[in-house]
């Protein structure tokens, strides 16, 4: 386990994506590399990044904190499939597996935790459907919280006061 809670969640809902929603072909931590043509075409669609975009703190006794912390979850879509009333039904289903795979990337991560923090629970969803990049992104934000003991100094050994 790393020092980071942070870097320990973030671990923690990778590998939850990965067993509970196999559609997901690439998850990463949110750089803003779909912006940039050359880190997107290493992606592979549909993708999952993820963002921690805040982290709210507030004092527990001594130096520990209570945080109540924010994740944003992005789906990538690269959907181009008719879901037009002209098209055949199985076409137009076809062109819909997006959404489901939203819905599968939902109920994974909603009530779940890791055993360090309280379960997840989604507070958000938004589509952008024109955008720069010519993708289909779904954001889904979450919450959970945790409580911060790294700076407990009580737990420390203080090797100075050894009697010999």
């Amino acid at each position: 386990m790393m020092e980071s809670p942070i870097a320990n969640l973030f671990l923690a809902i990778q590998d939850r994506i990965l067993d509970q929603v196999p559609e997901i072909k690439y998850i990463d931590q949110n750089m803003g590399q779909y912006l940039n043509n050359e880190f997107r075409n290493q992606m592979l669609f549909p993708a999952l990044l993820i963002d921690f975009p805040t982290e709210d703190f507030s004092e527990m006794q001594g130096l520990n904190q209570f945080a109540d912390v924010s994740i944003m979850v992005t789906l990538f879509y690269d959907v181009w499939d008719h879901t037009n009333s002209l098209t055949p039904l199985d076409i137009k289903k076809e062109g819909l597996k997006y959404l489901e795979i939203d819905q599968k990337v939902f109920m994974a991560l909603q009530g779940w935790h890791p055993d360090f923090c309280e379960p997840l629970i989604r507070k958000q969803s938004k589509n952008h459907n024109a955008n720069e990049t010519g993708l289909r992104v779904k954001e889904i934000s979450f919450s959970t919280q945790y409580e911060d003991y790294s700076c407990d100094v009580s737990a420390t050994v203080n090797l100075s006061l050894r009697t010999e």
